[in-house]
């Protein structure tokens, strides 16, 4: 049986963080949200090859 949660006081607070380490958790979870279209977009390109590779000029 679900109880409600009991009202409970909340005060702002500010933290500081390693910036490298926020930046490797954001890129982490860019990743994990992507991983799927990123995979897609592979299996493309090993099927089909690069798109517009007809135009390089190297």
């Amino acid at each position: 049986m679900n109880k409600p949660m009991p009202s409970v006081r909340r005060k702002a607070t500010n933290i500081s963080l390693d910036s490298g380490l926020l930046e490797e958790a954001r890129a982490q979870q860019w990743r994990a949200d992507n991983a799927d279209a990123l995979a897609s977009s592979n299996h493309h390109v090993e099927d089909q090859g690069l798109p517009l590779v007809g135009f390089r000029r190297f």
